[in-house]
């Protein structure tokens, strides 16, 4: 016999895999059903978008990976604490031609970053890949010679003198390829 539990939200009765787990509980689950925790989250998402803000902020700072700093780039951008531009911060093709996503410099600080299409953040990323990887660039290009040549293209693009909305910091990746 399947054990069963009344949700206090809805009141439906349901099997206690509907419920979340809870240690803290007498019978080890939460009183809401699944379908009602996910609601009420959503809910107060769209309530209090600072308060969901802060907890994404709270979860960078106690772990800062890609999925929770994006997670704290979409909650400000809600909230209006991050403004998302209207084109790319590396080439500047119009966001209405591409589509810009958020590129970090370090995950601890998730609300530094620039407006990236996804060839831009492409040639970026390989350009940390190295760094992180610890190779020489001439390895690296030696193995990634595909990649060198989007960032090659890429920097040659930056010094063409085309006027950029706010301009793109190079400085990292010129130091990084010896230029």
């Amino acid at each position: 016999m399947e054990v069963t539990k009344r949700c206090i939200r809805c009141g439906e009765v349901k099997p206690l895999s509907e419920f979340y787990k809870h240690p803290q509980l007498a019978d080890g689950h939460l009183n809401k059903c699944k379908d009602c925790t996910k609601k009420d989250t959503r809910r107060r998402r769209e309530d209090a978008p600072e308060k969901d803000l802060e907890t994404r902020m709270k979860a960078c700072k106690k772990n800062p990976t890609h999925k929770n700093a994006n997670r704290a780039v979409n909650a400000a951008t809600k909230s209006g604490k991050l403004k998302k531009r209207t084109a790319c911060q590396g080439c500047g093709r119009k966001a209405d031609e591409t589509r810009l996503s958020a590129h970090h410099y370090d995950y601890a600080k998730p609300l530094d970053v620039i407006w990236l299409c996804a060839a831009c953040h492409r040639k970026v990323d390989h350009v940390r890949a190295c760094v992180e990887s610890g190779k020489s660039w001439d390895n690296y290009k030696r193995e990634k010679r595909k990649a060198f040549n989007y960032v090659r293209r890429a920097l040659d693009f930056y010094e063409s003198g085309v006027k950029h909305r706010k301009p793109f910091d190079k400085s990292w990746i010129m130091k990084t390829l010896g230029w």
